[in-house]
């Protein structure tokens, strides 16, 4: 049995009710070849993985080791460096006070790489954006990046090595204009240099900011205090961009 990319346009759990039909095809004996890009049901179903790119064979084996090799990641990341990671977080614990929020907390981001926490309230999501960015202190373990070990360092240090964060709530200023909010996030030297074409990058990406920049940003509406808050943290033009719950309040 030949099924080209049958999960095509399916929800989550007709994906999952498809993935048992197909395992169940299989165990009746049919051989199946499954062109597919749902890489979670590729994961659940195959004996064996054959990676294409470009029309030429990359890679052949299990699926768990063939997702794992450099050139099948190259190939689905782009051309970041995916041998060598940008952070890694080695056992890091936090507590305030005697509650810890976070314990044994390890885990590996590579340059141009999307990476998202997800979890309940309280399952300690802020808390590890807030250390990532130097707000808040570990209790235990370390924070390494682009091989230098932050873990102790200073918020402003995190900044000036090239991270910035967009926190929950925003926190703007909400009675400086949208200006004024932008160009905060650009007073270390190296991007205060570069603030001109920081400022029209920014623009260019939410363009309906062009007409409030001389409006206070408490007068903005919820999305467009959110653009302000993004736009600020990539006006410190930085390597690791911390995002904590974005879409906070924003319609569809």
């Amino acid at each position: 049995m030949l099924l080209d990319e049958v999960l095509c346009g399916l929800t989550p759990s007709e994906i999952d009710d498809a993935v048992a039909l197909v395992r169940r095809i299989r165990d009746q004996g049919s051989t199946v070849v499954f062109v597919e890009h749902v890489m979670r049901a590729v994961m659940a179903l195959t004996d064996r993985v054959v990676v294409f790119d470009h029309g030429e064979l990359l890679a052949e084996g299990l699926a768990s080791e063939v997702m794992q090799r450099p050139e099948v990641m190259r190939a689905y990341l782009g051309q970041a460096d995916v041998t060598a990671a940008m952070l890694e977080v080695h056992d890091l614990q936090v507590a305030y006070g005697q509650a810890r929020a976070l314990w044994g907390v390890s885990f590996e981001l590579r340059g141009n790489e999307l990476l998202c926490v997800v979890g309940p309230n309280g399952a300690g999501k802020t808390t590890l954006i807030n250390t990532l960015a130097g707000m808040l202190r570990a209790s235990a373990g370390r924070i390494d990046f682009e091989g230098r070990d932050i873990t102790a360092l200073p918020p402003h240090r995190f900044c000036e090595a090239g991270i910035a964060i967009v926190p929950e709530g925003r926190r703007l200023f909400a009675s400086m204009s949208v200006r004024e909010n932008l160009e905060i996030g650009s007073l270390l030297p190296g991007a205060k240099a570069q603030r001109a074409p920081s400022m029209d990058a920014v623009l260019a990406l939410f363009p309906a900011l062009q007409p409030k920049l001389g409006q206070a940003a408490g007068e903005l509406s919820g999305g467009q205090q959110q653009m302000v808050a993004i736009g600020r943290a990539l006006m410190a033009r930085p390597r690791l961009l911390l995002l904590d719950e974005p879409s906070l309040g924003l319609s569809r």
